[in-house]
């Protein structure tokens, strides 16, 4: 691994974060503005008993309909270090919302998805306590397409080459180094200042993707089978099609 692995051409990442956006969009139905057909729109269709307001699905549809949003920005298409950071956060969030809700609920549907909460936890949301590290390089699965099988046993014994042509060894920080990190295991703190150079070995992104659509339709199969839980919250002070949006609020004199 020479030191071009951190300006490795993003030509990459476009292509991906478009198959990102596809695979939510065929496997739930959310889009951006979507309000008919959805993952959501089942909970609706299968918990009312005529045609009132039931407030789990408008909220989910809502929360749904953003990460097509976020999937389809173009503020990152030049820096996937960035998406991904604001991805695991959004993906984290909304299984902890399912898995939340669901308790609220009384609905079984384990917990969230670990490696999306793990590398939500222990990357996204402390990458400051990771930059101890002196510089990691971050290095993306999908960066290498389908050659990344049998590039990925090599990393461990690959060499870095830093700008003055020295060539270091590499410290792997994958999922089992931030799997070991979240289990209480101290990591060594000595190792910051050591030879090694921290390469973050990113999994393919899709696959946080996936295990959140598993989620997601756990979630809606578990309150299709108990409509009456859904019920408890519906209210006679709402009407179905009948939004915040259309409302205008003003302040009590």
């Amino acid at each position: 691994m020479s030191q071009s692995t951190e300006t490795i051409n993003n030509s990459w990442f476009e292509p991906t974060k478009k198959a990102l956006y596809d695979y939510w969009v065929q496997t739930t139905h959310h889009t951006p503005d979507s309000s008919y057909g959805t993952w959501a729109c089942e909970i609706a269709q299968g918990c009312r008993t005529c045609n009132e307001h039931l407030s789990l699905p408008c909220s989910l549809l809502k929360e749904a309909n953003q990460i097509a949003s976020f999937l389809n920005l173009v503020c990152f298409s030049d820096d996937p270090e960035v998406f991904f950071k604001f991805y695991l956060i959004l993906l984290s969030e909304f299984v902890g919302q399912l898995h939340d809700v669901a308790g609220l609920l009384d609905l079984r549907i384990g917990k969230p998805p670990k490696e999306i909460c793990l590398w939500a936890n222990r990357w996204a949301k402390h990458r400051l306590h990771m930059l101890v590290q002196h510089h990691p390089v971050q290095v993306f699965a999908d960066q290498f397409g389908d050659e990344w099988p049998g590039i990925r046993p090599r990393l461990a014994t690959s060499l870095a080459e830093d700008r003055c042509g020295r060539k270091l060894p590499v410290m792997i920080v994958d999922s089992q180094w931030l799997s070991d990190f979240a289990d209480g295991k101290r990591p060594d703190l000595a190792l910051a200042n050591g030879q090694a150079r921290a390469l973050i070995v990113v999994p393919p992104l899709k696959d946080f993707l996936i295990k959140t659509c598993d989620y997601f339709r756990c979630f809606i199969d578990a309150a299709l089978k108990a409509p009456e839980r859904v019920r408890q919250f519906q209210s006679p002070h709402f009407a179905v099609n009948c939004g915040t949006e259309a409302y205008l609020i003003t302040a009590s004199t």
